[in-house]
Protein backbone atom coordinates (compact mmCIF):
# COMPACT_ATOMS: atom_id res chain seq x y z
CA UNK A 1 0.00 0.00 0.00
CA UNK A 2 0.95 3.66 0.02
CA UNK A 3 2.37 3.34 3.53
CA UNK A 4 4.82 0.56 2.65
CA UNK A 5 8.22 0.86 4.28
CA UNK A 6 9.44 1.73 0.81
CA UNK A 7 8.30 5.32 1.28
CA UNK A 8 8.92 5.71 4.99
CA UNK A 9 12.36 4.20 5.38
CA UNK A 10 13.82 4.90 1.94
CA UNK A 11 13.00 8.57 1.53
CA UNK A 12 16.68 9.34 2.03
CA UNK A 13 17.23 7.94 -1.49
CA UNK A 14 15.14 10.74 -2.97
CA UNK A 15 17.02 12.73 -5.60
CA UNK A 16 20.14 10.62 -5.22
CA UNK A 17 21.81 8.37 -7.75
CA UNK A 18 22.58 4.79 -6.74
CA UNK A 19 24.93 3.44 -9.43
CA UNK A 20 25.49 0.35 -7.24
CA UNK A 21 22.26 -1.11 -8.59
CA UNK A 22 23.51 -0.77 -12.17
CA UNK A 23 26.48 -3.00 -11.33
CA UNK A 24 24.41 -5.85 -9.94
CA UNK A 25 23.96 -9.17 -11.69
CA UNK A 26 20.56 -10.81 -11.30
CA UNK A 27 21.08 -14.37 -10.08
CA UNK A 28 17.53 -15.46 -9.35
CA UNK A 29 14.28 -14.97 -7.56
CA UNK A 30 12.86 -15.98 -4.17
CA UNK A 31 9.19 -17.02 -3.81
CA UNK A 32 8.32 -14.95 -6.89
CA UNK A 33 8.48 -11.80 -4.73
CA UNK A 34 12.15 -11.00 -4.20
CA UNK A 35 14.86 -10.42 -6.75
CA UNK A 36 18.28 -11.85 -5.87
CA UNK A 37 21.29 -9.96 -7.20
CA UNK A 38 24.98 -9.86 -6.43
CA UNK A 39 27.86 -7.48 -6.94
CA UNK A 40 30.49 -8.51 -9.53
CA UNK A 41 33.39 -8.77 -7.05
CA UNK A 42 34.49 -12.24 -5.94
CA UNK A 43 33.63 -11.57 -2.29
CA UNK A 44 30.87 -9.09 -3.15
CA UNK A 45 27.51 -8.56 -1.53
CA UNK A 46 24.13 -10.15 -2.05
CA UNK A 47 21.04 -8.01 -2.47
CA UNK A 48 17.49 -9.22 -1.78
CA UNK A 49 15.11 -6.72 -3.38
CA UNK A 50 11.34 -6.54 -2.86
CA UNK A 51 10.02 -6.55 -6.46
CA UNK A 52 6.74 -4.83 -5.65
CA UNK A 53 8.45 -2.14 -3.60
CA UNK A 54 11.12 -1.53 -6.25
CA UNK A 55 8.55 -1.32 -9.05
CA UNK A 56 6.37 0.99 -6.96
CA UNK A 57 9.31 3.26 -6.16
CA UNK A 58 10.36 3.40 -9.82
CA UNK A 59 6.77 4.23 -10.90
CA UNK A 60 6.51 6.92 -8.20
CA UNK A 61 9.79 8.61 -9.19
CA UNK A 62 8.80 8.61 -12.88
CA UNK A 63 5.30 9.95 -12.08
CA UNK A 64 6.66 12.63 -9.72
CA UNK A 65 9.19 13.82 -12.31
CA UNK A 66 6.55 13.93 -15.04
CA UNK A 67 4.00 15.68 -12.78
CA UNK A 68 6.42 18.45 -11.83
CA UNK A 69 7.49 18.93 -15.46
CA UNK A 70 3.87 18.89 -16.69
CA UNK A 71 4.51 15.79 -18.79
CA UNK A 72 2.25 13.10 -17.32
CA UNK A 73 1.12 10.94 -20.23
CA UNK A 74 -2.61 10.22 -20.27
CA UNK A 75 -4.12 7.18 -21.95
CA UNK A 76 -7.56 7.60 -23.52
CA UNK A 77 -9.90 4.78 -22.54
CA UNK A 78 -11.67 2.93 -25.34
CA UNK A 79 -14.72 2.57 -23.09
CA UNK A 80 -15.03 5.36 -20.48
CA UNK A 81 -15.46 4.17 -16.90
CA UNK A 82 -18.43 5.43 -14.86
CA UNK A 83 -18.06 6.87 -11.37
CA UNK A 84 -21.24 7.27 -9.31
CA UNK A 85 -20.86 9.84 -6.52
CA UNK A 86 -22.70 11.14 -3.48
CA UNK A 87 -23.04 14.94 -3.20
CA UNK A 88 -19.92 15.11 -1.01
CA UNK A 89 -17.90 12.95 -3.40
CA UNK A 90 -19.10 15.08 -6.34
CA UNK A 91 -17.90 18.24 -4.59
CA UNK A 92 -14.53 16.65 -3.82
CA UNK A 93 -14.05 15.57 -7.44
CA UNK A 94 -15.06 18.99 -8.74
CA UNK A 95 -12.67 20.66 -6.28
CA UNK A 96 -9.80 18.37 -7.23
CA UNK A 97 -10.45 18.42 -11.01
CA UNK A 98 -7.42 20.60 -11.82
CA UNK A 99 -5.02 18.41 -9.85
CA UNK A 100 -6.52 15.23 -11.30
CA UNK A 101 -6.13 16.60 -14.84
CA UNK A 102 -2.46 17.40 -14.18
CA UNK A 103 -2.03 13.81 -12.99
CA UNK A 104 -3.41 12.41 -16.25
CA UNK A 105 -7.09 11.86 -15.38
CA UNK A 106 -9.83 13.25 -17.61
CA UNK A 107 -13.31 13.25 -16.08
CA UNK A 108 -16.52 14.69 -17.45
CA UNK A 109 -19.88 15.09 -15.70
CA UNK A 110 -22.51 12.76 -17.15
CA UNK A 111 -25.71 13.64 -15.31
CA UNK A 112 -27.37 12.76 -12.01
CA UNK A 113 -26.02 9.79 -10.08
CA UNK A 114 -28.01 6.80 -8.91
CA UNK A 115 -26.99 8.09 -5.47
CA UNK A 116 -29.45 10.78 -4.37
CA UNK A 117 -28.12 14.25 -5.18
CA UNK A 118 -24.81 13.02 -6.57
CA UNK A 119 -23.30 13.12 -10.03
CA UNK A 120 -22.19 10.48 -12.50
CA UNK A 121 -18.77 11.12 -14.01
CA UNK A 122 -17.12 9.41 -16.96
CA UNK A 123 -13.40 8.73 -16.73
CA UNK A 124 -12.23 9.31 -20.31
CA UNK A 125 -8.47 9.12 -19.71
CA UNK A 126 -6.11 7.92 -16.99
CA UNK A 127 -2.35 8.16 -16.46
CA UNK A 128 -0.71 5.63 -18.76
CA UNK A 129 0.56 3.76 -15.68
CA UNK A 130 -3.07 2.89 -14.90
CA UNK A 131 -4.33 2.13 -18.40
CA UNK A 132 -5.14 -1.50 -17.52
CA UNK A 133 -6.76 -0.76 -14.14
CA UNK A 134 -10.21 0.19 -12.92
CA UNK A 135 -9.99 3.70 -11.43
CA UNK A 136 -13.49 4.53 -10.11
CA UNK A 137 -12.69 3.87 -6.42
CA UNK A 138 -9.19 5.32 -6.78
CA UNK A 139 -10.59 8.59 -8.21
CA UNK A 140 -12.81 9.04 -5.13
CA UNK A 141 -9.90 8.37 -2.77
CA UNK A 142 -7.59 10.76 -4.61
CA UNK A 143 -10.26 13.48 -4.79
CA UNK A 144 -10.91 13.19 -1.06
CA UNK A 145 -7.23 13.67 -0.28
CA UNK A 146 -6.75 16.45 -2.85
CA UNK A 147 -9.86 18.33 -1.69
CA UNK A 148 -8.10 19.02 1.60
CA UNK A 149 -5.25 20.90 -0.11
CA UNK A 150 -6.69 24.41 -0.05
CA UNK A 151 -5.13 26.53 2.64
CA UNK A 152 -2.61 23.91 3.71
CA UNK A 153 1.11 24.60 3.82
CA UNK A 154 1.89 20.97 2.99
CA UNK A 155 0.69 20.93 -0.61
CA UNK A 156 3.82 19.20 -1.94
CA UNK A 157 3.60 16.45 0.71
CA UNK A 158 -0.09 15.85 -0.12
CA UNK A 159 0.63 15.77 -3.85
CA UNK A 160 3.44 13.26 -3.26
CA UNK A 161 1.12 11.13 -1.13
CA UNK A 162 -1.41 11.06 -3.97
CA UNK A 163 1.30 10.23 -6.52
CA UNK A 164 2.45 7.38 -4.23
CA UNK A 165 -1.09 6.02 -4.19
CA UNK A 166 -1.24 6.11 -8.00
CA UNK A 167 2.16 4.39 -8.22
CA UNK A 168 1.04 1.68 -5.80
CA UNK A 169 -2.06 0.96 -7.90
CA UNK A 170 0.00 0.81 -11.08
CA UNK A 171 2.27 -2.12 -10.20
CA UNK A 172 1.55 -5.83 -10.09
CA UNK A 173 0.95 -7.21 -6.62
CA UNK A 174 1.78 -10.66 -5.31
CA UNK A 175 4.22 -13.25 -6.61
CA UNK A 176 5.34 -12.91 -10.20
CA UNK A 177 8.08 -14.72 -12.05
CA UNK A 178 10.60 -12.38 -13.67
CA UNK A 179 13.09 -13.25 -16.37
CA UNK A 180 16.68 -12.08 -15.84
CA UNK A 181 16.07 -9.37 -18.45
CA UNK A 182 12.99 -8.13 -16.57
CA UNK A 183 14.99 -8.21 -13.33
CA UNK A 184 17.77 -6.16 -14.90
CA UNK A 185 15.23 -3.65 -16.24
CA UNK A 186 13.72 -3.31 -12.75
CA UNK A 187 17.16 -2.67 -11.23
CA UNK A 188 17.85 -0.04 -13.89
CA UNK A 189 14.53 1.67 -13.19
Amino acid sequence: GKNDGLFTSANYLEDTVTPEFLRLEVIGQLWGEFLLAETPEKDGGLYIIDQHGAAERAAFERLKKNYHSGEVTAQLLLIPERVETTPDERDEIMGAAGYLKNMGFELVPFGPSIKEGGETFLIKAVPDLLSQKSCAVLIKDLAEELSQLSGTSKVDARIESVLMTIACHSVIRGPRALSKEEGRALLKD
